[in-house]
């Protein structure tokens, strides 16, 4: 999954940076089904209204840890 939805070269940066920052921490592969699925709830997130790195980590985690 990409953020071709998103348009603000700022913002799609910064999805980036946190997909790839979460991807190694939890040691997922790239392009991999699990690193899809976490940029498909990063993208949900900041379509809800989650917009800088510690918002996105932080919801992230919280929603991570909820579902487990």
């Amino acid at each position: 999954m990409s953020f071709e939805d998103i348009s603000d070269p700022e913002q799609l940066a910064v999805l980036n940076l946190v997909l790839h920052d979460i991807c190694l921490a939890a040691g997922i592969k790239v392009q991999s089904r699990a690193s899809e699925d976490t940029a498909g709830l990063l993208l949900h997130l900041h379509k809800v209204g989650c917009h800088t790195a510690d918002d996105l980590r932080t919801t992230f985690e919280r929603v991570v840890r909820q579902a487990a």
